[in-house]
């Protein structure tokens, strides 16, 4: 049995190593570039001069994976070559893992922790995204293993691969300083505990060299200076070790000292327009994207049945998410208190105790954390359940490994048939927005961004296209957080030049809450009699970006009425709905005391469907709700109990020398909100409606 297990274990790393491959390149290329990764390539287009002194000042990332890509560029730069990098390091983090993991945690808790790092959701994400997240990954494992390695067996080898490595670490990614921390304080804390060895056995070391002068027995004597002599080389070798890693690590720190002056300047620029993630928060998503991984911008699909309640609840939606990864959390911590071998547990402890109240600390200064962060220190969490499923394994309770495995392989499972099959959990699919626009748009089109930065990944397959139209921003980046005056004179000028050659204009929003609070550009454009025809927004969340198109043309707003205004399957522009309407709860809309909404004319005769709620509660007893067709009464609806009515018109025609249809609901009763609920809603409301449709009559 003691001669297959070696070959089992190296049978099983070798098999993670592949699996890991595979599904890091498996549908690289399916997705578009978003537009950090857009920035990542463009900065690597840059001379090396540029990315080394002119990048660090604007960007807040060190620049070495600027300068990797750089080169690897030469190779194409489509999403599959550009993306194969970051995948590629992903690919080796697999051994490195093992080899580092055995020295913490055994031979076999590491093959274990090398196959969850192989199906970690986060790594195989940030595998496929053209940035710095397994870099950083693999260069600080092999950092720490040189750590460890060095501090066990003292060698100027290991010292070397421990500075060159902590410093390529330190050039990839700036949250590599809490694993860097962690390694510091595991150096004073073996060098305390060293201390406290020597006063603790002094007394003992002192009375045996007593006993070797003052015995006349040669061999008490011998076995004495015996024992003081292999103390002496234990603390000597142990000693020696503390002080190579401690020279390794200074002589990496003295490396980012030219780069210091950079750093500086992006931690006093800080990060202006987000607020500071509370802790609860930050800790939700670490330990959500540590075991389930999914995206922010959708729940992941075993709780989509609660999706609509998961929006309206986000605090428990988040403590619904964190129950399901409790079980793993708790594995995790059994395996790192359960573990023998005092100090190499601290070491697996401190990786992953000190890099997390670092990000802690951090998010609550500024607003810079991201969850594929913390990719570098998930390795170390992995060793931890690994080590917590192996115990498991090998006590008295296989039955509860193999529940607590298969718990982790379906989350596992859930999340990646989440990123790989459905858009919802995609980055933005910039490359069919682009093909949209181009094929859509004429010669007097304009595709409006807020800013240029926003647009790198819309531009980047813009570019790619025939004859594609131009692209103008209505602020300018350093505007930001200038005088809103200044950015207001620039909006307005724009808009106002679009509008006297009268340009057709598509409005990108994506991150135009920030760029535009005050939704200037909205009301500029109907300044100038522009108006929305559609509105069409993809991915809800973090991510959520809408495409507008704005015309001064009749023609425009006439080809975009809908005939069937269903509230739960389209967004009509807000031309078709021309007065009295409000947002409601979910696919519906109130309307106030009169609502209208625009269609084109029917051709031949028509019926008018009406759905909606009436709460006579609210209303304060029965309602009548008037139809009326270009202001000719159509019928009136009586409801006397709460419910939802449906109700359909008598067959009608309407007047041959228009071209729209106007229908007009005018109810007799309505309520104020908040003289009812106290929500501070004074906008007068009546009916939810969820449908209006012109249906055709066969004659």
């Amino acid at each position: 049995m003691k001669a297959k297990r070696p070959r089992s274990i190296g049978l099983t790393v070798a098999g993670a190593t592949l699996l890991a491959a595979f599904l890091r390149f498996f549908r690289i290329g399916v997705q578009s570039f978003w537009d950090d990764e857009v920035a990542t390539l463009r900065a690597a287009g840059l001379t090396l001069k540029q990315i080394w002194h002119d990048i660090p000042i604007i960007d807040s990332n060190p620049p070495l994976i600027y300068t990797l890509l750089h080169f690897w560029r030469q190779l194409g730069e489509s999403e599959w070559i550009v993306r194969s990098l970051p995948a590629l390091f992903g690919v080796l983090a697999i051994p490195v893992c093992y080899a580092l993991l055995r020295r913490l945690i055994g031979s076999t808790r590491a093959a274990v922790a090398s196959l969850l790092l192989a199906i970690n959701p986060l790594a195989i994400y940030c595998g496929q995204e053209t940035r710095y997240n397994t870099m950083v990954t693999f260069f600080a494992l092999v950092a720490v293993w040189a750590f460890v390695r060095t501090v066990e067996k003292p060698r100027w080898t290991g010292v070397v691969a421990l500075t060159t490595f902590t410093s390529l670490a330190l050039y990839s990614h700036y949250f590599f300083f809490f694993v860097l921390a962690a390694m510091v304080a595991l150096t004073a804390i073996f060098a305390l505990r060293l201390w406290r060895s020597l006063r603790l056995n002094l007394g003992g070391l002192t009375w045996l060299g007593t006993l070797a002068l003052k015995t006349r027995s040669f061999a008490v004597r011998a076995f004495s200076l015996h024992v003081q002599a292999v103390y002496f080389s234990l603390v000597r070798r142990h000693a020696r070790g503390l002080a190579y890693a401690a020279i390794g690590l200074t002589l990496a720190a003295l490396s980012f000292v030219p780069f210091l002056k950079y750093f500086t300047i992006q931690l006093l620029r800080g990060v202006h327009w987000r607020e500071p993630l509370g802790l609860l928060e930050v800790l939700r998503r670490i330990v959500v994207w540590l075991f389930i991984g999914h995206s922010v911008t959708a729940p992941p699909t075993f709780i989509s049945p609660l999706q609509k309640f998961s929006a309206a609840h986000e605090t428990l939606y988040g403590l619904l998410l964190f129950t399901f990864v409790l079980p793993l959390i708790g594995l995790a911590l059994a395996g790192l208190l359960r573990y023998d071998g005092r100090r190499r547990n601290i070491t697996l402890g401190a990786m992953i105790v000190v890099p997390i109240l670092g990000v802690l600390t951090v998010s609550r200064l500024t607003p810079i954390f991201d969850p594929r962060y913390m990719l570098p220190f998930v390795p170390f969490v992995l060793g931890a359940l690994a080590a917590g499923l192996v115990d498991l394994w090998q006590g008295s309770r296989r039955w509860l490994a193999v529940v607590m495995a298969a718990w982790l392989l379906l989350l596992t499972g859930f999340s990646l048939k989440d990123y790989y099959y459905s858009p919802a959990h995609w980055r933005q699919d910039w490359r069919g927005l682009a093909e949209r626009v181009t094929a859509e748009t004429g010669p007097d089109s304009t595709v409006l961004f807020y800013n240029f930065y926003t647009s790198l990944a819309f531009l980047h397959y813009l570019e790619k296209q025939d004859d594609p139209p131009p692209v103008q921003y209505l602020y300018v980046l350093e505007e930001r957080f200038g005088p809103l005056e200044v950015k207001r004179r620039r909006l307005r000028s724009l808009i106002g030049s679009l509008a006297q050659q009268r340009r057709r204009i598509w409005l990108v929003d994506y991150h135009g809450y920030m760029d535009d609070p005050y939704d200037d550009a909205r009301q500029e454009l109907r300044a100038h009699d522009y108006r929305r025809f559609s509105r069409q927004c993809w991915m809800p969340g973090l991510w959520r970006y809408c495409l507008e198109r704005w015309s001064t043309h009749e023609s425009d707003w006439l080809a975009s009425l809908f005939d069937d205004v269903d509230f739960a399957k389209v967004a009509p522009g807000e031309h078709q709905l021309i007065a009295g309407w409000y947002e409601g709860e979910g696919p519906r809309r109130w309307i106030a005391d009169k609502a209208q909404v625009r269609f084109t004319r029917p051709a031949g005769q028509a019926r008018l469907h009406v759905r909606f709620y009436a709460n006579l509660d609210y209303l304060g007893g029965s309602l009548t709700v008037r139809v009326s067709i270009d202001g000719e009464p159509l019928g009136d609806i009586a409801v006397s109990e709460s419910k939802i009515v449906d109700w359909q018109s008598k067959p009608f025609m309407t007047a041959d020398d228009q071209t729209t249809t106007t229908v007009t609901l005018t109810p007799n009763h309505w309520f104020v909100p908040d003289e009812l609920l106290g929500d501070g809603d004074r906008s007068k409301k009546s009916i939810l409606v969820e449908r209006v449709a012109l249906e055709a009559v066969d004659e």
